[in-house]
């Protein structure tokens, strides 16, 4: 839970924030990622361990049947064959993965020459370490045969039946793993590529140099917007049964930004879109020579957003529990420094009563999670509080609030919930925008509605 005390606040973190800590043991290194331009490093890593695991396992028990169907007993069982010519038909719903089981089928056929059946399995008392990690050998009810469901039939067409059950469900494990892999790769595709050199190209119609490519979530592959925009819900992509719905595709922008330094190219964000699209507010309202305070719920989150907007060369205060607080938020309101931003923990008091009327922008980095059964009145309290801040006697300005979330997220569901509305997407002639509105009873569940949504969800005006 990464130090958090309840899944909640995992959820928002995770929303908040695309930066993983992970510590992978590999070769008897520890390895830690902590910047969110390598995080695929050590996904891809545990994929290709995963997808390389059930190759072998898929190898291994290829070379089973093999042996077993040259058994006299075998020879009229239909099994091994039913399952080679359902590779050959597509039967699996993945291309690349087909292909690779074709070529293995006749590896294996040459490779399992000289092998036993007990070169699989071992028998029942046999504990000796270099052969523990096989299967017992299943004891016959009579001579030479094994009863299964209620029938007897010969040992060895038992085993092969058994091992052809598991190349099915290898083979279907395999391409799981394979399409986790492909989603991992074409991520970090994304993250290490500019989009403006066009260096993609679409597994569906093949084209070259394209802008933008979309992401098929369920199986990785990537395509073009002509590609995406086919009728139906089927993936374009040869030979794949994976399924393509209109929200779905995710474009590899997604993965990226706009990095105003270097000349509006699109680079991978060192923070995740959520901490980028508030910097670039906070950077538009600092051109507009205005100012704004940041409420954030997480200690760690408030970090983060510190060293954006210092990397961004965008002045800020941060008002904690430590005796400079108070420094800051004097010299933030009576405008001794040149802070656009002043960023404050929504659940401390430490700026409560305080005129912040320098401010006129009051921004909700996430929803404010409160518990109990008074968690709504918190909420709203606390809201009003926040707003209140700016919005009071000597405020000559404009008060904007925004409320920043992120779809698919918990971030969604927290905000409709507290305030019993409904986030959704409007498309008028010239635009698309985000708006909110009171909850009707035909609405769906937050849960159902979030799904829906895609991308950044930014909010303005109203609290």
């Amino acid at each position: 839970m990464y130090g958090h005390t309840s899944g909640e606040e995992a959820l928002l973190w995770r929303a908040a924030h695309f930066q993983y800590d992970l510590a992978i043991k590999a070769d008897e290194l520890q390895i830690s990622w902590e910047t969110s331009n390598s995080v695929c490093d050590p996904i891809i890593d545990v994929r290709v361990r995963n997808y390389k695991a059930y190759f072998d396992e898929l190898e291994r028990t290829l070379k089973l049947a093999e042996v077993l169907q040259r058994k006299e007993e075998t020879k009229d069982c239909p099994h091994y064959e039913d399952f080679k010519k359902s590779v050959e038909n597509g039967f699996f719903g993945d291309q690349e993965v087909t292909d690779t089981i074709l070529k293995m089928i006749p590896d294996a056929e040459k490779s399992s020459e000289g092998f036993q059946l007990s070169d699989f399995y071992r028998k029942k008392g046999d504990e000796s370490a270099e052969r523990q990690h096989l299967e017992v050998f299943r004891e016959f009810s009579s001579p030479g045969n094994i009863r299964s469901r209620g029938k007897e039939m010969p040992a060895d067409v038992y085993y092969l039946r058994t091992a052809v059950t598991n190349l099915r469900t290898q083979a279907a494990e395999l391409i799981r793993r394979r399409r986790a892999l492909r989603i991992a790769r074409v991520v970090k595709r994304c993250q290490n590529q500019s989009i403006k050199e066009n260096v993609f190209s679409c597994a569906g119609c093949a084209a070259r140099f394209i802008a933008n490519i979309f992401i098929v979530w369920q199986c990785g592959h990537q395509i073009c917007l002509k590609c995406r925009d086919l009728p139906g819900d089927a993936c374009p992509v040869n030979g794949c049964n994976a399924t393509s719905t209109g929200f779905q595709p995710i474009s590899g922008s997604e993965f990226t930004t706009r990095d105003p330094e270097e000349n509006g190219v699109i680079q991978f964000s060192d923070y995740g879109q959520k901490i980028e699209q508030l910097v670039n507010l906070i950077t538009h309202i600092k051109d507009r020579k205005e100012c704004a305070l940041v409420f954030v719920q997480n200690m760690k989150a408030i970090e983060k957003i510190g060293g954006a907007l210092k990397k961004r060369k965008v002045d800020y205060r941060c008002l904690d529990k430590t005796s400079k607080s108070l420094k800051a938020l004097f010299e933030f309101q009576k405008e001794i420094s040149d802070a656009t931003v002043l960023l404050l923990n929504i659940g401390d008091e430490s700026a409560a009563g305080m005129n912040l009327t320098k401010a006129n922008h009051v921004v909700f980095f996430a929803p404010y999670l409160t518990k109990g059964s008074s968690a709504k009145r918190t909420y709203d309290a606390a809201m009003e509080q926040a707003v209140g801040r700016a919005r009071r006697w000597g405020q000559e300005k404009h008060v904007y609030v925004h409320h920043f979330l992120y779809a698919n997220t918990i971030d969604v569901d927290i905000f409709e919930e507290r305030r019993e509305e409904v986030v959704e997407v409007v498309t008028e002639v010239a635009e698309s925008k985000v708006v909110s509105r009171k909850r009707r009873t035909e609405d769906p569940t937050p849960s159902t509605l979030s799904s829906h949504l895609s991308g950044m969800v930014l909010g303005r005006n109203g609290y």
